[in-house]
C-alpha cells in the first residue's frame, strides 16, 4: 500500500523510513475544529469546502456583495481571498491578490474568515490581525497539502523487533518533524531496553549462567 520512500533516518541502529501515503485514508482537515470558515464557489470538477449551509457565491452579483452578506449575517471578520491553481494537480493559496503566475489555470475560488464566536469557542487569546492571518493562512496551506496529496507515513524499526508507525501526516515539513521526533523517542527507548538487557546478562554471566 505504501511505496515511494522519500526519507530514511537512523539512530543507534533504529531506522525510520518516511513514505508518501497513497492510502487515501487521510480525513479532510476541514473536518477539524478550525478557526477559519472556508466558503467556495461551485466548481465543475471539485467538491470544494462550503462551510456555511445554504450559502452560494452564485446567488450574488459580485464577490463584494457576497462578503457584505457574510459580514452582516454571519459576523465575518478577518476575511481573506483564497486562490486555486488547477493544472496537473491542485493547490490553494490565501492572499489579497492572485499569487499564481499562470492566470489561465488559476482563479479566485472563495474566501476564508473567522468570527468572534468562533474565536471564543476555540479559546483564542491573541486576536490581533497578524496572528489571525497567520493562523488562517496555515489552515489553507494544510488544506492545499492535503488536496494535492502531500501526505506521508512513517515506520520505525528497532533491532530488537520493536517499532511503530504513523500515517496521515499532512505536509512534508510537518511529516519530517513528526518522524524525527518519533525516531528520537524510539531510539531512547531502545537504548534503555538494551542497557537493561546488557545489565541482566552481565549479572548472570558473573554467576556462570548463560542467557539467551
Amino acid at each position: 500500500m505504501y511505496d515511494n520512500k522519500v526519507e530514511t533516518w537512523e539512530q543507534d541502529g533504529v531506522e525510520c523510513n518516511l513514505f508518501v501515503d497513497y492510502s487515501g485514508d487521510m480525513f479532510d482537515p476541514r473536518d477539524n475544529d478550525n478557526l477559519g470558515i472556508f466558503v467556495c464557489r461551485t466548481h465543475n470538477r471539485y467538491d470544494l469546502p462550503q462551510e456555511i449551509k445554504g450559502f452560494k457565491f452564485e446567488d450574488f452579483d459580485s464577490i463584494d456583495e457576497a462578503i457584505d452578506y457574510l459580514k452582516e449575517n454571519h459576523g465575518a471578520i478577518h476575511i481573506y481571498p483564497v486562490w486555486m491553481y488547477d493544472h496537473s494537480g491542485v493547490s490553494y493559496s490565501m492572499g489579497e491578490s492572485n499569487p499564481y503566475t499562470c492566470q489561465w489555470d488559476s482563479s479566485l475560488c472563495g474566501v476564508i474568515f473567522t468570527t468572534e464566536e468562533r474565536m471564543d469557542y476555540l479559546g483564542i487569546a491573541e486576536r490581533d490581525s497578524e496572528t489571525i492571518k497567520k493562523w488562517l493562512n496555515g489552515e489553507i496551506d494544510e488544506y492545499s497539502d492535503w488536496a494535492s496529496g502531500d501526505v506521508y507515513y512513517y515506520t520505525i524499526d528497532c533491532p530488537d523487533g520493536d517499532g511503530e508507525g504513523c500515517g496521515g501526516l499532512i505536509g512534508y515539513k510537518y511529516a519530517c518533524e513528526e518522524a524525527e521526533a518519533a525516531l528520537e523517542f524510539e531510539a531512547k527507548c531502545y537504548r534503555e531496553r538494551k542497557a537493561k538487557e546488557d545489565s541482566e546478562r552481565a549479572y548472570w554471566a558473573a554467576r556462570d549462567v548463560v542467557t539467551v
